[in-house]
This record gives structure tokens, sequence and C-alpha cells, in this order.
């Protein structure tokens, strides 16, 4: 860290690869190229970058004065993930006679290339500028002679032909690297690929951030890559199962399956009636709380170590995301959940790239808010397994806080509930039918029955008199319903 004695001959010296000088203050996009050069530090000086807010071209105070806004605004420019790796960086004041420097202090990635917006910033002596293919190449080389992480490692037993190349060009590449930079690009798809950290030039192989992201299969490389979802009717896992499903596909596939899953099923919406004329509706999970827990689980898992995939659990009164590799690096039961670490980064910014995660940091916050929004209890996270993660949510639903107080009664009680909604002559079953699947869509025909109040056997006479409106295909546990009114 800078201060008033250590800064005056950078200040006086002239710009160079590791100094860069600016009187403007909102400069935003211009202050993220610098940053994004200075941590890509062509040059491998091995020394931090410095863009001094506050001072002329000659180096000479320009009377700023340092407020926190501005303090919040350079700080800021680290985590709204346009940056990506996210650099390391410092942001403080030195105070001079002549008036405040506001110091934006970055140091060099191991995980070089560093992009702004899609595109690699280096510096070129006092100047900024983008990187050709061979300075992209140095920086590839030193990302590979620096990377420790399992996402970045070869994954020697795969070849190119285990990757969706198409996935790859029209969803990954586009959301990574800027359109002109695309057109212009001519390299063999391996270097294309290897310069997002998708694949091993040494090895000519996939690292495993590329299988797990555009893998055509990529539990047979990673067993573990896959997230196992059941439905109990009970509060116990040893009740009987109403519904599972098993999300093992690439993430590029399998995050958008999780954002409708969490809208159309975990959600859990319940109409009851009010009056004779009105219903209102229950909703037992917000989808936008689960949906941030699902993509916790994509982004912060352990992938190596364990064959065993996530769970996400989902009882009478409760659901449990259990998922393998605890609180990592700075992040500590003590601090957490204000201090964050990214076990995958190359598989973060991907995400946040996508919009899968809208900026990083901000994940458990939100999930906070949605819960009390919907009255729910606050989430319960549970970390003193050193090798999970855990979260529980219960659900807002009355019927549930009924099973945990009292869970013989409570099935009485919704039974009933069930008899007389089949007694209402303004809703018939064939209605309750169609809302149940329009709002569910993959609602085995076991939970189907039982949110009926049928068996079976009545089920499916039901169903043979609905051909006309709706259509189910799948097996008794796994089910995909459409209504053929919508």
């Amino acid at each position: 860290m800078l201060n008033e004695t250590t800064i005056l001959p950078l200040l006086k010296d002239t710009e160079n690869e590791r100094t860069e000088r600016t009187i403007s203050t909102d400069a935003k996009v211009k202050f993220s190229q610098a940053i994004c050069a200075f941590a890509n530090d062509i040059m491998n000086t091995g020394k931090p970058g410095y863009l001094f807010i506050g001072a002329d071209n000659d180096g000479n105070p320009s009377g700023l004065h340092y407020t926190d806004d501005l303090q919040k605004d350079l700080a800021g420019l680290r985590s709204e993930g346009n940056i990506l790796p996210q650099p390391v960086m410092q942001v403080y004041k030195v105070t001079l006679p002549e008036g405040d420097i506001a110091v934006v202090e970055v140091q060099p990635s191991k995980l070089p290339p560093v992009r702004f917006q899609g595109r690699i910033w280096i510096r070129v002596g006092a100047r900024k500028a983008i990187a050709n293919e061979e300075e992209e190449r140095i920086l590839m080389e030193r990302r590979e002679f620096n990377t420790p992480g399992f996402e970045s490692e070869p994954c020697l037993a795969a070849t190119i032909e285990d990757l969706d190349i198409d996935i790859f060009r029209s969803t990954l590449l586009p959301a990574m690297v800027d359109a002109g930079e695309i057109r212009k690009d001519k390299r063999p798809i391996e270097v294309q690929l290897a310069s997002l950290g998708l694949f091993y030039l040494p090895y000519n192989c996939p690292t495993n951030a590329g299988i797990l992201l555009i893998g055509k299969n990529p539990s047979r490389f990673i067993p573990c890559a896959s997230i196992q979802y059941v439905q109990f009717e009970g509060l116990k896992r040893g009740t009987k199962v109403l519904n599972e499903r098993l999300f093992k596909g690439n993430l590029l596939t399998e995050l958008r399956n999780l954002e409708q899953f969490a809208e159309f099923t975990l959600e859990r919406k319940r109409p009851e009636l009010v009056s004779g004329f009105r219903d209102t509706n229950f909703i037992g999970y917000p989808h936008k709380a689960t949906r941030e827990l699902l993509m916790n689980i994509c982004q912060h898992r352990a992938y190596n170590g364990s064959n065993s995939p996530a769970h996400v659990y989902e009882y009478a009164d409760r659901i449990e995301f259990d998922n393998t590799g605890n609180l990592y690096g700075k992040a500590r039961p003590e601090n957490f959940p204000t201090e964050t670490d990214y076990r995958n980064p190359l598989i973060s910014g991907v995400m946040k790239a996508l919009n899968f995660v809208n900026r990083f940091g901000m994940g458990i916050g939100l999930v906070a808010d949605e819960l009390k929004a919907n009255g729910n209890p606050p989430a319960e996270y549970i970390f003193t397994e050193p090798s999970s993660f855990k979260v529980i949510v219960k659900s807002a639903d009355p019927h549930s806080e009924q099973i945990r107080t009292n869970p013989e009664t409570s099935k009485a009680d919704l039974s009933g509930s069930r008899t007389n909604e089949r007694t209402n002559p303004n809703k018939s079953i064939e209605d309750r039918l169609i809302e149940t699947v329009r709002v569910n869509s993959t609602i085995s025909k076991t939970a189907l029955a039982h949110e009926l109040g049928i068996g079976r056997t009545k089920l499916y006479e039901l169903l043979a008199t609905m051909t006309h409106r709706v259509r189910y295909t799948g097996g008794t546990r796994h089910t995909e319903w459409t209504v053929l009114e919508d």
C-alpha cells in the first residue's frame, strides 16, 4: 500500500506498464480497462499496477476530494462481474497537500487472461491495448503454469469429441467474448476453447471445466457432476417417495432446467378456498430463493474427491440442499456470509456472463430477502461437516406447520381438506388436475393422485377421459405434463 512518500516517485515518473493517471472520477469503463490490463501484467513484472485518480498527465494532484461514494464505486468494479476472473485489488486514498489521490492497486492475476466485457486488455508501455493472438497465448501459458484448481486440470480420459461444440459456439462463446473478436478469430477450435480455460493444449484434451460446462456426458468423467432431487411424503427420508429427478447434463443445459424446476416444481403454490368465489395461493418456497440455492450448488461445490451427487431433499415441511464441499478459501463460519471466495472461478465467471448469477457475493442476501417477503423462517446454514455444506429452508405453507407440530393430525386434516375440495361443486376434480399440472409440469403420477385425494387406479381412469385436455409422458415417478388448452 502506497503512502505520501512512496506515491510521489510514481506520480512524477512517466506513465508506463504499471501506472495510469486520470482526473476523471466517473469513467468506469476506462477504469475497468486499466484494472484488466494491470491484472494481465503482460510484461510479467510480478508487481502491482496503479491507477491514480485525481492526478493529471504530469502527475500533479487535481484537488480531488475523496468521498465514500467514490470509494464504493471503485471497489464495486471488482465484483460487478464485468472483469473476469475477478482481480485482486485494493482501493484507498493518499492525502497530499494539494488534494487527495484515489489509488486502485491491482495485483497480477494468477489466472490470466483477464477479460473486461469479453476483451483482453493489456498495457503496451504507457497505453492500453487489446491483446493480439500471440499475447493471448502468452497469458494462457501463464495460466497453465499457475493453475492449481480442479476445474482447470486436464481431463485426460476425454477428447474434444466429448464436448458439445455447438452449444459452445451458440451460447458460451458469445457470452464470454466480444462479437467483433469472434468474427476476427480464425484460430482452431481447440485454441478458442483453451483461451477460455476449457481445453488443455499440452495434452490435447478438455479441462474439467470444459467437461462440466459443455460436456456431452459429464458424469462419465466426473461421477459427482449431478444433482439428485427426491420429494418425501413425511418428515423423514424413510417415508414414501412422491417425486424424484436427476440432473446430470452439462451445466449450460442443466442451469436452465434448474431455473424452471425452481419455479414450477419447488415453489409449491397451493390454492385454498377463502370464500365461495375466491381462492388464495399459499407459496411454500419462493422460486427466486430456491433458484439461487440451486445456482450456488453448481457454482460452489467441490467436484472432486467424491462420487456422490449433490442432494435436494424435499420433506413435508422443509427442503434440504446438501452440497459437497464446505466453505472455501477466505470464507469461514465466523465471517459467513459477509466474506466470499470462489472454489471454481472459471465456472463462476461463465455463470455470471450467462446471467445465472447477477453479481458475485449477493446470493445469500437475496435468499434472505425472498424468504422474509414470502413469510418463510430464515434459512438455516449448516457447515459443521468438513466435507459438506447444507442449507435448510422451511415451508411458509400453514399446512407444513401442522405437519411439524402434529404429523398424524395434520394428515387427517389435509385429507379432510381434499375431501372438502372434492365436494366443492365450484371446482371439479378435472379442473383441479389441470390446475395442478399447469403449476407443476413435472409432478409424478403418485404425487398427483395424492394431491387430488384419489388412488392411482382412479387417476388413470380419470386421465383416460381427459385426453382432449392434458397429455403426459414418462413413468410413474418422473412425468412431464402438457396442458392442451394452453
